[in-house]
């Protein structure tokens, strides 16, 4: 499931099937593919509950339409293609553990491999974050917190920038790696 999940996030399917939907035969088009294996990925997709079929054009389900349509405001692909990324790291662990080591990134990685990395994970975490501020803001209902606000290991500071956005008189610090807070501050 994550790998149909992942690769349709990567192929930005559930992006080309907003908002009319398309034929499988559009979308392979449109990314290159067989359109025999993109009806099998999109039938996977139909299993899923994340696209349903309508004659012979596919459509988003809700949950894709909000989550999984890249530019939208609750967008969650960047999640899925880190987890799709980590993934590959994690394939070894039964040889791992036989071995008594440890499951870890390539070494030898650049500074510019390393910032990429951390750009990816950080849109993916903050992406997490704006819609668990969602959840949050709602408990502080009919409460006007003063002061400020500690946000440690912030990431994006997409948390307190709820917080922020909701009260607009409190003050937020972030503490974070500081390769995180150079993100945080564009």
């Amino acid at each position: 499931y994550a790998e149909v999940l992942g690769t349709a996030v990567e192929l930005e399917v559930f992006t080309l099937l907003d908002p009319r939907g398309k034929t499988a035969g559009e979308i392979a088009g449109a990314r290159g593919c067989s359109p025999e294996g993109l009806e099998r990925l999109l039938q996977a997709l139909c299993a899923l509950g994340l696209t349903e079929r309508v004659g012979e054009v596919y459509v988003n389900t809700k949950i894709s339409e909000d989550f999984l349509v890249k530019g939208k405001k609750d967008y969650q692909g960047e999640v899925v293609l880190w987890r799709k990324h980590l993934n590959s790291y994690w394939q070894g662990l039964g040889e791992c553990l036989k071995a008594g080591g440890r499951v870890a990134y390539p070494s030898g990685e650049d500074q510019d491999q390393m910032a990429r990395r951390v750009r990816q994970y950080l849109r993916a975490m903050d992406g997490v974050a704006r819609v668990k501020i969602q959840e949050i803001l709602p408990l502080f209902e009919g409460i006007s917190p003063a002061g400020e606000i500690l946000d440690v290991g912030g990431g994006s500071g997409a948390i307190s920038a709820g917080f922020l956005e909701r009260f607009p008189s409190l003050r937020a610090t972030l503490l974070d790696l500081p390769g995180v807070l150079d993100h945080a501050e564009e």
